[in-house]
C-alpha cells in the first residue's frame, strides 16, 4: 500500500520563490493562505510566523498593510509567543497555546503579570516572571519538574469562558491572595 502511494506521486505541486526580491510575495502568500484560514495553521504556528516576520515597528506596519490584518489580531498571537520565548518556557501546543493569548486580552490579567509592551513593535518590555508562572499554573496546571511538563489535572481555569472571572479575581487583592493560596476560582 505504501508503494502505491509513492508511485501515485508523479507530480507534487510546489511554489518556488526564486529570488530575495520575492520575499514580500512569499510573506503575503503564507500570511493570506494560513492566517486567514484557506489552509488553517494552529495558533502556535501563526505566532511563530508573525514573530519571524515582525522584528520592528516598520515590519508591523508592513504586515498590517500587506495582509489586511488588524494589530489587535497580531497581538493575540505575537505577545504570548514572545513572552514565552523571552523567559524560555516550553510552548503549550495546539489550542492550549491559544488559552494564553486569550487570557492576555484581559486587562486584569495583563495588570496582574505586570506586562509591559512596546505598542509600536510589539516587543515585550517587561513581565513579572513569578506572576506569569502563577498564571501558567492557573491556566495549564502546575509544572511537574520531574516530567518537565504541566499537569492539566491541577489547572484552575477549565474553560476560556472563565478567563473573565480569573481577571476579576486577580485584580481584587483579597480574592487574589486566597486564590493564589489554592482556592478554586469560584
Amino acid at each position: 500500500a505504501h508503494k502505491d502511494k509513492v508511485d501515485s506521486l508523479d507530480k507534487i505541486p510546489v511554489i518556488i520563490f526564486a529570488s530575495k526580491g520575492q520575499q514580500a510575495a512569499q510573506r503575503i502568500y503564507l500570511g493570506v493562505r494560513h492566517l486567514f484560514g484557506y489552509r488553517e495553521w494552529p495558533p502556535l504556528s501563526k505566532a511563530k510566523f508573525l514573530h519571524s516576520t515582525i522584528k520592528n515597528d516598520s515590519d508591523l506596519e508592513r504586515t498590517v498593510r500587506e495582509l489586511g490584518i488588524k494589530k489587535q489580531e497580531i497581538r493575540r498571537y505575537l505577545i504570548p509567543y514572545r513572552i514565552l520565548i523571552d523567559i524560555k518556557i516550553n510552548m503549550p501546543t495546539g489550542e492550549d497555546f491559544w488559552v494564553l493569548g486569550e487570557s492576555l486580552s484581559r486587562s486584569g490579567i495583563k495588570e496582574y503579570i505586570e506586562l509591559e509592551i512596546d505598542a509600536r513593535s510589539m516587543k515585550v518590555r517587561g513581565v513579572n516572571k513569578n506572576k506569569l508562572n502563577n498564571l501558567l499554573d492557573f491556566i495549564y496546571g502546575k509544572l511537574d519538574s520531574s516530567k518537565k511538563q504541566r499537569d492539566p489535572s491541577t489547572k484552575k481555569v477549565l474553560d476560556t469562558r472563565q478567563l473573565k472571572d480569573l481577571a476579576t479575581v486577580l485584580t481584587a487583592p483579597k480574592a487574589r491572595a486566597v486564590f493564589e493560596r489554592g482556592a478554586d476560582l469560584d
